[in-house]
């Protein structure tokens, strides 16, 4: 199997319909059930009921759409898709289709901890699988030469430093207050802008 070569443009799209359903069956966590008195309904009583949920589709939404934009761009430079390619390729998406059921494990069980490790990890092995297909691609030179050096060492980074961080939250969250491993994520857009303003110069400059 690791021999085959397989048609780039369907995995492409393939790819794509996939993380735009588990995008889209997010929402689908979100209860909008009826409230027994509508008339003391207000705008704020309704989004205290779901404010869980609200976080937890955001987050899981912005997941999702990070990892489809690096595999967006990974793909920009790929001219052909082998075997193992195309493995890495079905075990991520099997963790990004699993993530709507992690997102809801984690939203009805926001204090606990195993819920939340359960989610954590299900987004790290994302960003494990995400981190092999760029080496995979960088090092068996399935790209059309405009992944350069600078290029891999950019994207790779990324993708780790997503993994790492939900990792450690993920262990923080047996050792640390509840609220501080459930927004340890936000350590994500500091690395990345450190990321991207480390590497953006060495790369188009």
């Amino acid at each position: 199997m690791i021999s085959e070569k397989y048609e780039r443009q369907r995995v492409n799209n393939f790819t794509d319909a996939v993380f735009s359903i588990a995008l889209t069956v997010l929402i689908l966590d979100i209860s909008a059930s009826l409230f027994k008195n509508p008339d003391a309904v207000t705008f704020s009583t309704i989004f205290q009921s779901r404010i869980a949920g609200f976080i937890g589709y955001m987050v899981s939404f912005f997941v999702i759409a990070m990892f489809w934009r690096s595999n967006v761009r990974n793909h920009r430079h790929v001219t052909e898709v082998d075997g193992k390619m195309m493995a890495l390729t079905i075990w991520m998406l099997f963790f990004v289709v699993l993530l709507p059921f992690s997102t809801s494990l984690y939203v009805n069980n926001f204090v606990s901890n195993a819920a939340f490790q359960w989610y954590a990890i299900n987004v790290a092995l994302i960003g494990l699988f995400n981190s092999g297909l760029i080496k995979h691609i960088y090092k068996n030179k399935l790209h059309d030469g405009t992944m350069s050096r600078k290029h891999y060492r950019y994207y790779i980074l990324r993708s780790r430093s997503v993994m790492v961080v939900w990792l450690f939250a993920a262990l923080a969250a047996m050792v640390v207050p509840m609220y501080i491993s459930r927004f340890m994520f936000l350590f994500i857009f500091v690395l990345d802008a450190l990321i991207n303003r480390y590497w953006k110069k060495r790369i188009f400059d």
